[in-house]
């Protein structure tokens, strides 16, 4: 995905992380704190659903934010997503 592409995108989108064998617990609760900017407990909640469910959205924003943390979650080597957030309404 483009950086130009992300001008025509609205909306909120969200990034999903996958469960994998090549990271520590740590490892994942270190990068959620760096990358996405969670505290401490934040970061432990989103380890702890990776590894139990198989995945989890840890991060929602506008789209040109996502980009720039799934480049970072990506290039530390997380098996990462970027998915546009269904939004149910009433």
């Amino acid at each position: 995905m483009s950086k130009k592409q992300s001008t025509s995108k609205r909306g909120t989108w969200q990034l999903v992380v996958f469960n994998d064998n090549d990271h520590t617990f740590d490892e994942v609760i270190d990068l959620m704190i760096i990358v996405c900017g969670h505290n401490t407990l934040q970061a432990h909640q989103c380890a702890t659903l990776i590894h139990s469910v198989g995945e989890y959205a840890v991060f929602e924003d506008k789209y040109d934010i996502c980009v720039d943390v799934f480049e970072d979650l990506v290039a530390s080597g997380l098996d990462t997503e970027l998915r546009k957030k269904n939004v149910k309404k009433r």
